[in-house]
């Protein structure tokens, strides 16, 4: 966990770590927290392994973006930012005994799952310049997060952005290798997976009127991948001392390339 009173931005390009184009502090706060559990379990055949996750992130930030007018002497203009994710993993593996057999292999199964909340939210002063005054904005004017209120109290909320998402993961993976003599060892393996997306993100506020018709919007949305991920690898070790290593695979990034 850390606390920043301001963030780390300068205002110039000569070194100097200072900046005057700012009238309020942008004050950062994040969390995280991590716990994991790990049990094996040894057999005539091998190793049965446990590996459970959890975790916690938030980050919490406020931003003076007031340089974008007179110099940044007023504060006009603020950015605000609220995320938070709560997340669980769990893989299930069993390997094989190093009993000297030619023979070696893993299998196992492995599942994940992320909720996220992210709230973004700028906010401008009452009677910002070239601003119509606000009661005619009423009805473009949205109503902040709970958790951004107390950062912009006192502003006109023209932009608010929400997502509320949750991805999942669930994927059979497995691999066999098999010495070939004293130096070679061949390894084929593959990973079949299946992501899914979900979840709701809404708009509001003068910036978005445009796309929503001057009215606030939601949207609900889901997504799914499926997919094999191959492997192959061949090793040639001479010598204790020396090992050389050729693999071929189909990388795996949740969400996509």
């Amino acid at each position: 966990d850390y606390e920043l009173d301001d963030i780390s931005i300068a205002d110039n390009f000569d070194g100097r770590l200072q900046r005057g184009n700012a009238p309020r502090p942008s004050p950062i706060s994040t969390e995280y927290t991590l716990g994991n559990l790990g049990i094996e379990r040894r057999f005539n055949w091998g190793t049965a392994i446990s590996q459970t996750s959890l975790f916690n992130k938030r980050y919490d930030a406020f931003q003076d973006i007031s340089q974008i007018a007179l110099g940044g002497t007023v504060p006009l203009m603020a950015g605000a930012s609220y995320n938070k994710s709560k997340g669980f993993s769990q893989e299930l593996r069993a390997v094989s005994a190093d009993d000297g057999s030619p023979w070696k292999w893993l299998g196992g199964v492995f599942y994940y799952r992320l909720n996220l909340f992210d709230c973004s939210e700028v906010a401008v002063a009452d009677g910002l310049p070239g601003l119509p005054p606000s009661p005619i904005l009423d009805g473009l004017i949205a109503t902040p997060c709970a958790q951004n209120a107390g950062r912009i109290q006192g502003q006109l909320n023209i932009a608010h952005l929400v997502g509320d998402l949750l991805l999942t993961e669930q994927a059979v993976f497995g691999e066999v290798a098999r010495a070939l003599g004293e130096d070679w060892e061949v390894t084929l393996g593959a990973r079949v997976y299946r992501t899914e997306s979900s979840g709701t993100v809404s708009t509001a506020g003068l910036l978005y009127s445009f796309q929503n018709g001057g009215m606030p919007a939601s949207r609900d949305a889901s997504s799914s991948q499926e997919g094999i991920s191959p492997k192959l690898s061949i090793i040639y070790q001479p010598v204790r001392d020396l090992r050389s290593y050729f693999t071929v695979s189909r990388g795996f990034r949740f969400g996509g390339p």
